[in-house]
């Protein structure tokens, strides 16, 4: 049922909200012409669809580390390997002969001292999107979205309502994401945007990714309400606010984004608040920038998420607001800059006219399609994805444990611990997924095999057990064993305990070849539905291996 009409004068006496405190357009001129696509040049298309999933003789060692560097290289050395460098502290790029990265990779694992060795798996293959314009969005890399991304990429079963000028409902990159809600400016239900701005910030949580086309959003699979409140000129009004997260609770949203606010009507404000809260609704919204430490609303209400914004050296933005109620910062781009690239932040706009395309003197001549933006909207709308990973993660996470887990995994960059302002520090997607997303093994290992008779063999497994997980799930294979070939390999042990670190898999079948093993878990908070990533792969024979007498290790699983 609509919501009802307030009288035009209930609605100019309650406090006007200017968005421009929290958006900052990039200086004019310094937005490339977004609406010609960026495509792969052909040859390097060509090579990345018909490329192995590793690069060709090179292999990645990861140590112990109490082993020296000497019998590294005498290690090395006898088994006709080379050191090409460090990559990280005890981690080291091997080179191998081409076609035996595999087979040298099983016999570098097995060595003492060494944790894992793996092929030099392309990045690409591992996880991250292949939306085109992604290398334009830095702010990726700064919180570690990519390292999220290889362990959860969110749920359709979460929803975040975006409470702002509403959105390109037709735009290719969000259309297949949006929910169309309500319009509280024209009292509708086409909340349409005509400014641009919450096109923007849509696309920073939620854009369509993975999808070949575009740019990538935090969260990949949430639905996003489209809730407008802002008119053309990105105002709005405390009561259409109000009333746009009541909306918001009564559908069923899981996180409101609010990259709006004003230095006043938090009195009024804060009872929708509170009722967002007690529904289990975590609130994020923009402080401001006006580099001011006044109390700007939403932001300082209780309850709420409020962000400062970083630019892209990781530097607190001088533009933003500051003060006592700022929780965590999270990129929001630079005031200006001569690059755009290095100033704003780039994202989704209407494929149609608004205002933000209208020229300076009437708007901030963006372009239509895609462009950069700056100011704490951004950065809101970063947590606001982030929140939305931690609960497709956990469904039974509450608001105040979502910014814990966000509070305690941030980096902190000012002064120890809070300050007035990056808050708790700036967000980090990928430790912050690690406290709730089932862990991927990296270390999955055969530690001997032996003859059991008639074509069958017994394997020795070790491992370190994943975190956040109920039940592990071994499986193996003639080839290797990936996401994308995980059902078509065979089931060897199931059920196993999350504590479990070894296994003695008995009567394996054998008639020669490589034998592959990889293992996953089952996440413990959404058990049956999300599964860590897939280990690496375990092979046999090792070059040179010998059958050895079977030494019982752990649990013991017989294989038909």
């Amino acid at each position: 049922m609509p919501a009802p009409n307030l009288s035009r004068q209930l609605r100019y006496a309650l406090i006007l909200l200017v968005l421009s405190i929290a958006l900052v357009p990039c200086a004019q001129g310094q937005a490339p012409n977004a609406r010609r696509p960026l495509t792969l040049p052909p040859e390097w298309q060509a090579e990345r669809d018909t490329s192995p999933a590793f690069r060709p003789g090179e292999v990645l060692v990861l140590y112990e580390p109490d082993m020296a560097s000497l019998p590294r290289s005498q290690a090395l050395a006898a088994m006709g390997a080379s050191p090409l460098g460090e990559v990280a502290p005890d981690l080291q790029l091997v080179a191998v002969a081409a076609g035996q990265e595999l087979v040298m990779a099983s016999e570098l694992s097995a060595l003492p001292g060494v944790v894992a060795a793996e092929p030099n798996y392309r990045v690409w293959a591992l996880g991250s999107p292949d939306d085109p314009l992604i290398a334009r969005q830095w702010h990726h890399s700064i919180i570690r979205a990519h390292a999220a991304w290889e362990l959860i990429t969110g749920s359709e079963a979460v929803t975040i309502a975006v409470i702002d000028s509403g959105a390109d409902l037709t735009h290719p990159d969000l259309a297949a994401r949006l929910v169309a809600g309500r319009d509280y400016v024209e009292m509708d239900d086409d909340p349409r945007d005509r400014f641009g701005h919450g096109t923007h910030v849509a696309g920073l949580i939620g854009a369509v990714t993975d999808n070949g086309a575009g740019i990538a959003g935090v969260d990949w699979q949430a639905r996003l309400l489209i809730i407008r409140a802002l008119n053309a000129a990105g105002i709005g009004y405390v009561a259409d606010i109000v009333q746009a997260i009541d909306y918001a609770i009564a559908q069923g949203a899981d996180v409101i984004n609010l990259s709006l606010g004003g230095p006043q009507g938090g009195t009024l404000l804060q009872p929708a608040i509170d009722r967002a809260y007690a529904a289990g609704v975590v609130v994020v919204a923009a402080m401001g920038n006006d580099a001011t430490g006044t109390p700007y609303y939403p932001a300082a209400c209780e309850h709420v998420i409020a962000v400062s914004a970083t630019t892209r050296d990781d530097v607190y933005a001088l533009y933003s607001n500051y003060g006592y109620h700022v929780d965590l910062a999270a990129p929001g781009g630079q005031w200006a800059s001569s690059r755009p690239d290095a100033g704003g932040i780039y994202s989704t706009m209407p494929t149609y006219s608004v205002t933000a395309n209208l020229p300076p003197d009437m708007g901030y001549g963006m372009d239509y399609d895609y462009d950069y933006w700056q100011g704490t909207s951004m950065s809101a709308a970063l947590v606001s994805g982030l929140s939305a990973l931690l609960l497709s993660a956990n469904p039974s996470l509450s608001p105040e444990e979502v910014e814990d887990i966000m509070r305690d995994t941030a980096v902190d960059l000012g002064p120890s611990a809070w300050d007035q302002d990056y808050g708790w520090g700036r967000i980090d997607l990928a430790t912050a997924v690690a406290m709730v997303a089932p862990g991927k093994v990296h270390d999955l290992r055969i530690l001997q095999v032996s003859p059991t008779g008639d074509d069958r063999i017994t394997l020795d497994l070790a491992w370190t057990p994943p975190r956040n997980a109920s039940d592990i799930e071994i499986r193996r294979s003639t080839a290797l064993i990936t996401a994308d070939t995980w059902a078509s390999a065979a089931v060897v042990a199931q059920g196993l305990p999350p504590d479990t670190s070894s296994l003695t898999l008995v009567d394996l079948p054998y008639t020669g070849g490589t034998v592959h093993l990889a293992l996953r878990a089952e996440s413990v908070h959404r058990p049956g539905e999300l599964w860590s990533p897939v280990s690496n792969n375990a092979f046999w024979p090792i070059r040179g291996q010998h059958l050895l007498p079977l030494v019982m290790v752990g649990q013991r699983a017989s294989v038909p």
